[in-house]
């Protein structure tokens, strides 16, 4: 009989979120085209993330888009610490 590891659903939403942050395409901009993924992978795009993450939401029917697209880039700074410390391995871009 072979057993295959099912991680708990919990876990599995994790890595799934991670995945989408990493793997999210950026619309517009300087870096359009590109996954959070690729951006992250220099520090001038790390600098980038975190200002588009702090500008302002001016328009109300934006505001959920924004605010989804900045826990995508909250989660992708999340990986790249755990990864600066030792803690998990270099993320992998599909």
């Amino acid at each position: 009989m072979s057993w295959q590891f099912e991680p708990d659903e919990d876990v599995k939403h994790s890595v799934d979120a991670e995945q989408d942050a990493m793997n999210y395409v950026l619309t517009f901009g300087a870096y359009k085209g590109q996954t959070f993924g690729e951006i992250m992978r220099t520090q001038k795009g790390r600098s980038y993330l975190r200002w588009l993450s702090a500008q302002p939401d001016t328009d109300p029917e934006f505001a959920a888009a924004h605010a989804k697209r900045n826990a995508r880039i909250a989660t992708c700074f999340a990986i790249y610490e755990r990864w600066q410390a030792g803690e998990a391995a270099q993320p992998e871009l599909k």
